[in-house]
């Protein structure tokens, strides 16, 4: 007999992945965490110095907005181009703060600079940046949703 609150299967464990992967495999749906899939791509991925490049270099990228400050920037620069001086009251910050996350966020490709008489004006390069906030707050809507659930 069973421990009471545990879980009873009469199969065998390998019988019950056995039975589990084929279930799987007979799916229409693909299932992100398919155990054979991510073992299969595994290697080749492992080896591809390509993919490595690329991950690092969206990893530079993404470490450009690790900020809050640059968040902030990049969403206000999303509804178009704002002087320096504009930023530094968005930021709440003195000028050579916001200059140098303005920096690193040039320096990653993610905006451009244009000097007009005394001021700087900068603007997004990649105007689907926007879309990716958007993701990014549907992720955090789902979570805060998820978390209301469980804490019930």
């Amino acid at each position: 007999m069973p421990h009471p609150g545990k879980f009873h299967n009469p199969k065998p464990p390998s019988s019950r992945f056995s039975s589990l992967l084929s279930s799987v495999s007979k799916s229409s749906v693909l299932f992100p965490l398919d155990i054979r899939n991510s073992l299969a791509i595994l290697p080749s991925v492992q080896a591809n110095s390509k993919t490595r490049k690329l991950a690092s270099a969206r990893s530079e990228i993404i470490k450009a907005l690790a900020h809050p400050s640059r968040v902030l920037i990049a969403d206000a620069l999303a509804g178009g181009e704002l002087c320096v001086c504009e930023m530094t009251e968005l930021v709440g910050a003195d000028i050579s703060t916001v200059s140098k996350h303005l920096t690193i966020m040039r320096q990653a490709g993610l905006l451009e600079a244009e000097k007009r008489g005394p001021n700087q004006y900068y603007r997004l390069c990649c105007p689907c940046l926007g879309d990716f906030f958007r993701c990014i707050d549907s992720i955090q809507q789902s979570k805060a949703k998820s978390m209301a659930r469980c804490c019930i």
